[in-house]
């Protein structure tokens, strides 16, 4: 399959990407035998059987030949046109293996090369099936979580750091799948994001979250909360309105909510960026970077998004002590954000040692399991009223 071949379509036009598939098909050919056999299955995805080959090796050296051929560029339009393949290959090694086994094992090694980031061949391998099954077992579980309610959030405290009392939490979603047992967000969040099912999960977080946050400040615990937003649910288009709408449904007040996105998701778009995050603010939300030093923002772009804190991945924190480029990271990005206005809060704080230098280096806030791990709410609430408030 041939990377980005859209983006030809889009800039050049159908017809001009047609011109391309016919080249394309027609360098491959040179790089196959006489006794081979080149297919289109359709788009921009071909497929070539090979008879008689004596191991994978020879497969691998095809490939290769492959993707040298077509690392030439194409003149077309009357401009060079550069384009990669990825190349997913199988070997049929039981006689009774059907063929569309053998096309559906060689796609699935073809979509392995292109998350590993294109350009590349990959063999395949029997995990991959099996992993293949298992994502779409878990998707169509993931579709009746909300439903089951097997999602519930956890929430983790996030303190001053000055004086150790809580100044808010984050909200982080869990799944506890009846069979599977607990399953990592790192799991099914990429999954959600990648179906689209994120939309309806962060729904479900943000109204959970804000009835939490209303039955805690009846309570007497009035609480700041961060919540993460993804990209597709920072791009969605009707964000604006489904919060106005939320927060009206639950009376909850949108300077407790904090929304957090990472700067990758960020700078996306920065214009659009810009923009949405100057709504939420109208709204009353606070927003914060999440995960920073991680992306890839330019200072530039730090000072014109509209933003009140920024959070220090845990990448960061965790080695401190043990590497100066940690320490010098850390210390510069709470020097640069006090410059800019931003609060500073450091996230994966584990011990005391990693506590100080945040202190001395005057980071602002911070969270991790020193001062307490993600509990379910009632847990949660159980732990503030026993420190009073005071829990460094």
């Amino acid at each position: 399959d041939f990377d980005r071949f859209k983006v030809v379509n889009d800039s050049l036009g159908h017809l001009i990407g047609d011109q391309l598939i016919i080249k394309i098909s027609e360098r491959v050919k040179k790089c196959i035998r006489s006794g081979d056999t080149l297919t289109r299955l359709g788009g921009d995805e071909f497929v070539v059987l090979m008879d008689d080959i004596n191991n994978v090796e020879d497969s691998i050296r095809i490939a290769e030949r492959i993707q040298k051929e077509i690392s030439n560029s194409f003149k077309l339009a009357g401009q060079d046109v550069f384009i990669t393949a990825s190349i997913g290959i199988t070997v049929n090694s039981h006689k009774s293996e059907k063929p569309e086994d053998l096309i559906r094992d060689a796609d699935t090694a073809m979509y392995r090369a292109k998350s590993l980031g294109k350009a590349r061949y990959e063999i395949f391998q029997e995990d991959m099936h099996q992993r293949a099954v298992h994502i779409l077992n878990l998707e169509g579980d993931l579709r009746q979580a909300i439903e089951k309610k097997e999602l519930y959030l956890n929430y983790q405290p996030i303190v001053s750091i000055k004086d150790g009392h809580l100044t808010g939490m984050e909200a982080l979603i869990r799944w506890h799948h009846p069979q599977r047992g607990l399953v990592s967000p790192s799991d099914f969040i990429p999954l959600a994001e990648e179906t689209g099912m994120i939309l309806n999960i962060g729904e479900w977080v943000i109204r959970t979250a804000l009835n939490q946050c209303k039955e805690w400040r009846e309570a007497g615990y009035p609480q700041h909360l961060a919540i993460n937003f993804s990209a597709k649910q920072f791009q969605y288009k009707g964000l604006i309105n489904f919060l106005k709408e939320t927060i009206q449904a639950t009376k909850a007040d949108a300077l407790t909510l904090e929304i957090e996105i990472t700067e990758s998701v960020a700078m996306q778009d920065v214009d659009f960026s810009v923009q949405t995050l100057r709504e939420l603010q109208k709204l009353g939300f606070q927003i914060s970077i999440d995960d920073f030093g991680t992306g890839y923002s330019s200072l530039g772009c730090l000072q014109i998004l509209p933003l009140n804190s920024l959070k220090i991945d845990r990448c960061f924190v965790q080695n401190l002590l043990d590497n100066q480029g940690n320490a010098t990271i850390t210390k510069t990005i709470i020097m640069m954000a006090h410059n800019l206005g931003f609060k500073v809060i450091a996230e994966g704080v584990e011990t005391k040692e990693q506590l100080d230098f945040l202190r001395q280096n005057r980071c602002d806030e911070a969270q991790g399991f020193l001062i307490c791990k993600p509990l379910p709410a009632d847990e949660i609430f159980a732990f503030i009223k026993h420190h009073q408030n005071k829990l460094i």
